[in-house]
């Protein structure tokens, strides 16, 4: 295979031609390159039979990649342990920190959004001895008890448990930003074109979202 020179998302546009194949002439997509800091979104159109492309939209984005996700389990922990807490924790432990956010990162790549069960996610033990240093009249579980969200629970091999639609909760804000770009004119001419395809590079999800009357069927790979 020739080697092609593709600036994102265009790369991400040519990594995707394996769910085109069904796409025919005048046939239009759009490619969401989901990155860790940033979303870069482009919308090209097939112009003949080969499979040639016609940029609709330049590529343009914001800063809502994944990492809005982080915060969003970032946050979660502030709620149940205490800012105060985690930020030492961060400072005094910045390994076991790591060692937090790349299991919560296990966790949020192999995410479904139709997943029944709850998401485990282990608290290292550099965590553990951290929190019995500093809450001595608490436990983890008790802590988790009383920040009274039925959706988060702590089980006995030191796992952290969270509700389908918690963890869902935590990709609302850069999904939202994603839609929001129909106020600023990338969707408007889009319509009467068959299906449009949102393709998204890091998490492996499918979801629907309804907007201006419109269903806007993203997929995650």
């Amino acid at each position: 295979m020739p080697e092609i020179n593709a600036k994102d998302p265009e790369s991400s546009s040519l990594s995707s031609d394996f769910v085109l194949e069904d796409t025919s002439t005048g046939g239009r997509y759009m490619v969401v390159d989901c990155g860790g800091g940033t979303v870069d979104i482009t919308v090209h159109e097939i112009t003949n039979k080969e499979g040639r492309l016609k940029e609709l939209f330049k590529a343009s984005g914001g800063p809502y990649g994944s990492i809005t996700v982080d915060e969003a389990f970032e946050r979660l922990l502030d709620q149940i342990f205490g800012r105060e807490f985690m930020k030492n924790f961060k400072l005094s432990r910045p390994s076991g920190f790591i060692d937090l956010m790349i299991a919560f990162e296990s966790r949020k790549r192999s995410y479904s959004s139709d997943r029944p069960s709850a998401i485990n996610i282990s608290l290292p033990y550099s965590f553990i001895e951290f929190f019995k240093n500093h809450k001595t009249k608490n436990t983890p579980e008790s802590i988790i008890q009383n920040h009274g969200d039925t959706n988060v629970s702590w089980n006995s091999q030191g796992l952290l448990r969270l509700q389908p639609s918690i963890f869902k909760s935590f990709f609302q804000h850069s999904l939202e930003k994603i839609i929001e770009r129909q106020d600023w004119g990338i969707f408007t001419d889009l319509s009467g074109n068959g299906d449009l395809l949102m393709y998204f590079n890091t998490c492996e999800q499918v979801c629907e979202r309804n907007a201006n009357n419109g269903i806007f069927n993203i997929l995650f790979h």
